[in-house]
């Protein structure tokens, strides 16, 4: 009865190799984003990409940055790459940022080809598991139309402020790009530091990483209420997930603000005026969700600030986002997870609605693959970085090695300088970190994880004391 049957009533064949790999959507992203990473690496590694000698491990690093949208550097991005180099680094950028599946689809969908039913299934499981087929190809659009058209008012706004020359053009539409796909890589050494007290960058910057990380979803259903709220009278209603993203974007954000200028007011920003001081705050809270750009020297950071913008990168932006981290929502379910365990209850309630048992194992599991990484990642950057000396004479450098793994793993790119001093072995962790951190450790997982092998064998139980 075909090629799928070897007779009647028979089971069909079950794919093995890279068939049976292939077929998994996990799998498809895994390898999809390895591949472009390489081609980046190798592009960025010929000598029309470079301005001074750059070896390919610093290519290849710079590649897995962009296509992570993490923004850490080895090389200086606009003093050691050519304009060519610096083009290849932005559509590396914007790649990694709308993901490889979806620009693919995209392009597919405008030359009229019909998607095959696994690259279908691919991309709705990947990246549109909450939308139905029937909205797919409308969502598709949406998110690349949306993206080209925030990302050049962003530029226009921006080249606008840079002296609307030509020699402005570029500058203005890589940073706009930069800061919606969170990636935080900059043509300028000092970052945005130079625009520490300019409201206009300040807040066009800010606008870009806050629309880029609050997702598609969050964006679609914004849309849909403006727009649909005009033609007829009957509201529509936000979703559970999108009051979840904006309460806790929105608190995060405050909140942030307000410890980092506690934490900072007798540090970096003791000599400045006020208004920049408000300024320079609010946008290192912005930034840590994930997008890497910064207004201060995160070198001269004290410790408490330090741990403050580390906590924001774990915690990232919004699933369905450019922006990296555990997920906004993850860290909401974790912790009403937390509290209902704690309670006895066994129901985990938001905003009086109930959330599946499922929704909070997820989140557990991911809240300790994130922990588990970083805290692996930390240990062999230790290693490889000469970590072995008396803590007390280690402290600083320790504290600085943990900021720079976390930073890796949320894929924020912030960093207290350590990142152009490193040794091959811990450039290598901080790629394996930022390729872990945009995936997604629940994603990795999967991927790792081999076939379902059907019911498996029950033993019988005991008990263990825990506590």
């Amino acid at each position: 009865m075909g090629d799928e049957f070897s007779g009647e009533g028979a089971a069909p064949r079950k794919e093995s190799g890279l068939g049976a790999l292939l077929s998994r959507p996990q799998a498809v992203l895994v390898l999809s984003f390895a591949a472009v990473i390489l081609v980046g690496g190798v592009l960025l590694s010929l000598p029309f990409c470079q301005v001074r000698p750059v070896g390919f491990l610093d290519g290849l690093f710079t590649s897995v940055s962009a296509v992570c949208v993490t923004g850490l550097i080895t090389k200086d991005t606009g003093g050691d790459f050519s304009l060519a180099g610096q083009w290849v680094i932005l559509c590396l950028i914007q790649v990694g940022g709308l993901g490889l599946m979806t620009f693919s689809a995209f392009l597919g969908s405008l030359l009229g080809k019909r998607l095959s039913l696994r690259n279908h299934y691919v991309l709705q499981e990947v990246f549109l598991p909450e939308q139905s087929s029937g909205k797919f190809g409308k969502i598709l659009v949406f998110i690349v139309s949306v993206t080209a058209v925030v990302e050049f008012l962003g530029a226009l706004l921006l080249w606008l402020r840079l002296g609307a020359t030509e020699a402005a053009l570029f500058p203005a539409l890589f940073h706009s790009v930069s800061a919606f796909c969170n990636a935080g890589f900059s043509l300028w050494s000092d970052s945005l530091v130079r625009f520490r007290g300019d409201p206009v960058v300040n807040g066009v910057v800010m606008g870009l990483i806050v629309t880029g990380g609050l997702g598609h979803v969050v964006l679609f259903e914004v849309t849909r209420r403006i727009f649909h709220h005009k033609k007829k009278d009957l509201p529509v209603l936000f979703s559970l997930h999108t009051r979840i993203v904006f309460w806790t974007t929105l608190v995060l954000i405050v909140l942030g603000a307000a410890l980092f200028y506690l934490f900072e007011s007798r540090n970096t920003l003791a000599e400045l005026p006020w208004g920049d001081k408000v300024l320079a705050s609010l946008f290192q809270s912005v930034t840590p969700r994930t997008a890497g750009f910064n207004t201060l020297d995160i070198g001269a950071l004290s410790a408490p600030a330090l741990l403050l913008i580390t906590g924001f990168m774990l915690i990232g932006g919004s699933p369905g986002s450019t922006a990296g981290g555990m997920k906004t929502t993850t860290f909401v379910v974790f912790f009403a997870t937390l509290r209902s365990w704690l309670r006895g209850d066994e129901n985990v309630t938001i905003f009086k609605r109930e959330i599946p048992r499922e929704a909070g194992r997820r989140a557990v599991i991911i809240v300790s693959s994130v922990l588990f990484l970083l805290a692996a990642g930390v240990m062999v950057l230790s290693l490889t970085e000469g970590g072995g000396g008396p803590f007390h004479e280690e402290g600083s450098r320790f504290l600085a090695r943990f900021f720079e793994a976390a930073s890796a793993l949320g894929t924020v790119g912030l960093s207290t300088g350590v990142t152009p001093t490193l040794s091959a072995g811990g450039k290598v962790t901080l790629m394996v970190l930022m390729f872990s951190g945009r995936l997604g450790p629940l994603t990795l997982a999967t991927f790792a994880r081999g076939q379902e092998q059907g019911p498996r064998v029950g033993y019988p139980e005991e008990p263990v004391m825990l506590g």
